[in-house]
């Protein structure tokens, strides 16, 4: 079986459709890129339609943004961050409904 060389039309056609149509998985890792270095214009192009078409890599940026504007708020050094003190009913809530997942856990995994 021979394989077409790398100059073939189909070749430049799948390049070209990679680049402005590209797959979810490709898009995970130009959004990624694209928070570090801005992206060319051909990968703008199709970075934005694909964000046009699918819902699921629109999440995935908005959660990457947000992940990276929390991460920048974040001190470099968490000593100096004060601690956070609960309420007395606020923690006993917190202790039961622990306590009950943690119950529920262990039956399902009795079950099994």
């Amino acid at each position: 079986m021979k394989t077409k060389p790398a100059s073939t039309p189909d070749s430049w056609w799948l390049r070209t459709r990679r680049l402005l149509l590209p797959s979810c998985r490709e898009m995970t890792r130009l959004t990624s890129q694209a928070m570090d270095r801005p992206p060319g214009a051909v990968q703008r192009l199709g970075m934005g339609l694909h964000l046009a078409m699918c819902a699921v890599c629109r999440r995935y940026r908005r959660q990457l943004n947000w992940i990276r504007k929390v991460a920048g708020a974040m001190p470099d050094d968490p000593s100096n961050l004060v601690p956070v003190r609960l309420q007395r009913e606020a923690r006993e809530r917190l202790k039961e409904r622990l306590r009950a997942a943690l119950k529920a856990s262990e039956a399902q995994e009795g079950s099994k």
